[in-house]
């Protein structure tokens, strides 16, 4: 999901860098929290990364939640493409 560009903070729901395993920084903290709003895309459901608990770390269980929110997505994501 290309939602990101090249700054460090997510501001209004907009990424503003290309987000990818390895990566740290607020914005991947606020991608978990958004990815935490829907039980079917959670992080984790417990410890790091789960609800009230996102990390600044963008690692497998993030990676896995995204791709979890990208399937669910997929017609929406892909239809205007």
């Amino acid at each position: 999901m290309s939602l990101f560009s090249q700054s460090a903070h997510a501001e209004g729901g907009v990424f503003l860098r290309t987000l990818k395993i390895g990566m740290s920084g607020e914005d991947v903290r606020e991608l978990q929290k958004f990815l935490n709003t829907d039980s079917e895309t959670r992080v984790s459901l417990m410890g790091a990364g789960s609800l009230g608990s996102e990390t600044d770390y963008f690692g497998p269980a993030t990676h896995r939640a995204l791709v979890r929110f990208q399937e669910k997505y997929n017609t929406e994501i892909l239809a205007p493409l």
